[in-house]
């Protein structure tokens, strides 16, 4: 290996479920200047606001090491992941770097397509937030544990949080100067707030079903108590707690606007804008350019816990990849603090604790404050290689009962019959 390198601090174990600290650490050392020149690196990751920063100020790295990056744009992430898995699957030499949904690492890393840092002599940063670390490490390091994964194996890092998202709840800030904190309380209000005569409504939803629906209900799901799994992988999705916010989430559904059963994610955000909907779920990602004058931004309102579902975006290395040492001096100089400033100036939310506790940057980024709460206390989608069929259940019972052709009691009973078998079959259960 023509260089290495060692980040002073090392933590594996360490930084899960100790307290917050009452000050942020100092930025980790920017790392040196890779001595390999004269290549290029190829990237793909999905069209859109996660990559805006990195698209501007790419050509510093290529300035400062003498290397190019080849950035290829798919139009969907559906899309992304397909290629990603299908061409690595197949061992082509495609990419060096690719950047990927948190929800698809489990199945990434347990097919063995992804490359450990320590490979570089990479040790954990403990500058970035604890709740986004946590996703890019296999085994995870808290319970459930994957199948056939010990509990005393010692988690190793296979990513970078590069995007901080993680779900907000965003409402208009003229009609509702003073929102509720606690969900009862907001959707009491919303239902004095609405009028549909003047086509002004309460909430917007994704109606068009799919895996952004079930991400919106998860938020709801935890925030009540629920769950989908307990601590040995059985299915608890029908319990007390998940009904009451399938339940609740329904009540929010009757305040929407008829032309929510029709949106999809990139609808909801201009639907609270134009003030068609007073309020809705969205991330920093696509909140952090617009104009805070309509719009502002809190925790999703609290019931048994405030909780927020973790959306990050990761930097990732595939195995089949064919510059290696260059893609992860690439990987360091995007995800380091100063560069990190800089693309959260330019709407990318940050994952470094010191970035989003920076004095300048909190004067300057109205989003940016709320966005670290809510990623402190966010979790995750289950880490599981097969969470995309438990997601597609879940998607499915959740739409029948928006259509009114289940109650939220039998939708749920279905849910977990369905991710039951899908649980046996894997060999998680009996």
């Amino acid at each position: 290996m023509v260089w290495r390198y060692i980040i002073l601090v090392t933590i594996i174990l360490l930084f899960v479920g100790c307290s917050k600290s009452p000050s942020p650490p100092l930025p980790s050392p920017t790392p040196a200047m890779t001595l390999i020149k004269g290549q290029t690196i190829t990237m793909a990751a999905r069209q859109g606001t996660e990559i805006t920063g990195l698209k501007k100020l790419k050509g510093q790295w290529e300035q400062r090491t003498g290397n190019k990056v080849n950035l290829i744009e798919m139009p969907s992430s559906n899309y992304l992941q397909e290629k990603i898995f299908t061409d690595v699957k197949s061992n082509l030499e495609l990419y060096d770097v690719v950047l990927i949904d948190d929800p698809w690492f489990p199945a990434l890393v347990t097919e063995g397509y992804l490359t450990p840092l320590f490979q570089f002599g990479y040790a954990t940063d403990p500058d970035f937030i604890n709740e986004s670390l946590v996703v890019c490490l296999w085994p995870p390091p808290n319970r459930p544990f994957p199948l056939k994964i010990s509990p005393k194996e010692t988690p190793k890092l296979y990513a970078l949080p590069f995007v901080g998202n993680v779900q907000l709840f965003v409402y208009r800030q003229d009609y509702l100067p003073n929102p509720p904190t606690t969900m009862p309380e907001m959707l009491t209000l919303l239902a004095q707030k609405i009028q549909p005569e003047k086509e002004l409504y309460g909430y917007a939803y994704r109606g068009q079903g799919g895996s952004s629906l079930v991400t919106e209900f998860n938020a709801w799901n935890w925030s009540y108590g629920g769950d989908i799994f307990d601590e040995d992988w059985q299915v608890i999705i029908n319990q007390p707690a998940s009904v009451q916010a399938l339940t609740d989430f329904l009540r929010a559904v009757e305040l929407a606007s008829p032309d929510s059963a029709n949106y999809g994610s990139p609808d909801i955000l201009p639907a609270v804008l134009n003030a068609v909907s007073l309020t809705a779920v969205s991330w920093p990602a696509d909140l952090s350019q617009k104009d805070h004058r309509q719009i502002n931004v809190m925790p999703f309102p609290k019931v048994f816990t405030q909780t927020s579902q973790l959306g990050n975006w990761l930097l990732a290395i595939p195995i089949t990849a064919p510059h290696k040492e260059v893609a992860f001096d690439f990987m360091v100089w995007a995800t380091s603090p100063e560069v990190m400033k800089e693309m959260a100036r330019l709407g990318t939310p940050p994952t470094r604790k010191s970035v989003f506790e920076d004095p300048e940057l909190v004067k300057e980024l109205w989003w940016l404050s709320t966005t670290e709460q809510a990623l402190e206390n966010s979790r995750p989608r289950p880490r599981l290689p097969e969470w995309s069929k438990v997601e597609q259940v879940m998607a499915e019972v959740i739409l029948r009962a928006i259509r009114h052709e289940l109650t939220p009691q039998q939708a749920l009973d279905r849910a977990n019959e369905r991710i039951d078998i899908i649980m046996q079959q894997a060999g998680y259960i009996e």
